[in-house]
C-alpha cells in the first residue's frame, strides 16, 4: 500500500499516522544522528495529537449542524402544534355557534308552532289546548335534551382528542428538548476539549522547534 501513493488516501487518520511513523524510522535508519530520541518521541506526540484534534473538530461540526437540524425542527414542531391548537379552537367556535343559532330557530320554531296551535285551538274544548300545549312543550324539551346531549357529547369527544394531541406534542416536545441539552452539553465539551489540544499541540511544536533549533545550532 505504501509503494502506491496515487491509489491510496494517506491523509486519513490511521495511514497519516502510518506514514509518519515510517517517514521518522525511515530518517533513523539513513541517519540517527538527525534526530535523538525525545524529538522523535515528540514528533509522534504531535502527529497524534493533531489526528485526534482534525477528528475532535469534525465531530464537533457534525454536533453542531445536528443540532441546527433539531432546532429547526422543533420550530416546526411547536409551529404545526400551535396551528393545530388555533384550528381546534377555531372550530370549538364554529361548533357553539352553529348550536346556538341551531337552538335559536328550534325554540322559535317550537314557539312559533305552539302560538299557531294555541291561536287556532282557542275555539276548542281547554282541556284539547291544554293537552296540545303539554305534548308541544314535552316535545320540545326532549328535542332540546336530546340536541344537547349530542352537542356536549361532540364537544367532551373533541376536548379529549385535543388534549391528548396536545399532551402527545408536548411530550414529543420535551424529549427533542433534552436530546438538544444533551447534544449542546457533548458539543460544548468536544470543542473544550479540541481547544486543549490545540493549545497541546502549540506547546509541542514550540518546543520542537526549540530542540531542532538547539540540535542544529549546538
Amino acid at each position: 500500500m505504501f509503494l502506491q501513493p496515487y491509489k491510496y488516501d494517506y491523509w486519513n487518520s490511521y495511514n497519516f499516522i502510518a506514514v509518519s511513523l515510517v517517514f521518522l524510522l525511515s530518517l533513523v535508519i539513513v541517519d540517527y544522528k538527525l534526530l535523538n530520541i525525545k524529538e522523535i518521541i515528540i514528533s509522534f506526540i504531535i502527529y497524534s495529537l493533531l489526528t485526534v484534534f482534525s477528528i475532535g473538530v469534525l465531530v464537533s461540526s457534525i454536533l453542531i449542524f445536528l443540532i441546527l437540524v433539531i432546532l429547526l425542527v422543533i420550530i416546526l414542531f411547536y409551529l404545526l402544534l400551535f396551528l393545530s391548537i388555533i384550528i381546534v379552537f377555531i372550530s370549538l367556535l364554529i361548533f357553539f355557534v352553529i348550536l346556538g343559532i341551531f337552538l335559536i330557530i328550534l325554540f322559535l320554531l317550537i314557539t312559533f308552532i305552539t302560538f299557531v296551535t294555541l291561536v287556532l285551538s282557542a275555539i276548542t274544548v281547554v282541556l284539547i289546548i291544554l293537552f296540545t300545549s303539554i305534548v308541544l312543550i314535552s316535545l320540545f324539551v326532549f328535542i332540546f335534551l336530546i340536541v344537547f346531549t349530542v352537542f356536549l357529547s361532540l364537544f367532551l369527544i373533541i376536548l379529549i382528542v385535543s388534549l391528548s394531541i396536545f399532551l402527545i406534542f408536548f411530550t414529543l416536545g420535551l424529549l427533542i428538548f433534552l436530546l438538544v441539552l444533551c447534544l449542546t452539553v457533548f458539543s460544548v465539551i468536544a470543542v473544550l476539549s479540541s481547544t486543549v489540544l490545540l493549545a497541546l499541540i502549540i506547546y509541542l511544536i514550540c518546543v520542537s522547534i526549540y530542540f531542532i533549533f538547539k540540535h542544529w545550532c549546538f
